[in-house]
């Protein structure tokens, strides 16, 4: 690797770490109203939501009978996480429900 390559590298790397610090340095002296910290706490939950939406949809699992594996272990994922609250459990039973469901259907 070249002199003008470790540059072009070290330079991504300041700017990523410029535009992702910069932000939090100014907006942690800074007090917000109330109604946009509301707001910015649906941030997270709809970024997630998103994610696991479009997985969903883009790249469903089809069983041969007919069946979408990813959105039924989906949904017993969903039913585990509102009851028991714990990200562990509901990430276990997604993935066993996916491996489960694979193997039945």
């Amino acid at each position: 690797m070249n002199m003008s390559m470790i540059a072009v590298i070290g330079a991504c790397a300041l700017v990523t770490i410029a535009v992702r610090s910069l932000p939090i340095v100014f907006l942690s002296r800074c007090e917000m109203p109330i109604l946009i910290r509301r707001w910015l706490a649906f941030i997270p939950v709809a970024i997630m939501t998103a994610l696991i939406v479009a997985d969903l949809l883009s790249n469903p699992e089809i069983a041969p009978s007919g069946v979408s594996i990813t959105l039924v272990s989906a949904v017993a994922a969903g039913i585990v996480g509102l009851v028991s609250r714990s990200l562990f459990l509901t990430v276990a039973v997604g993935v066993a429900g996916f491996m489960g469901f694979s193997a039945v259907l």
